[in-house]
């Protein structure tokens, strides 16, 4: 996926890995939370944090 990425410029592209980096720690996070891990996909955590407007990914952070 990173190879297909258009993005030249130096800092663009540490501030893209930066972004991917968090998301992934938020996906990690929340499957981690499940209890059915069956349920857990990639594809669950987009759909779920699309139906409650991502506020369960700021839930994971905040203490």
């Amino acid at each position: 996926m990173e190879d297909a990425s258009r993005v030249r410029h130096r800092n663009s592209l540490l501030v893209l890995g930066q972004v991917r980096r968090i998301v992934m720690g938020f996906y990690y996070a929340w499957s981690d939370a499940r209890k059915n891990k069956r349920q857990s996909t990639l594809k669950d955590f987009h759909n779920t944090m699309a139906r409650h407007q991502h506020r369960d990914a700021w839930r994971l952070i905040k203490p």
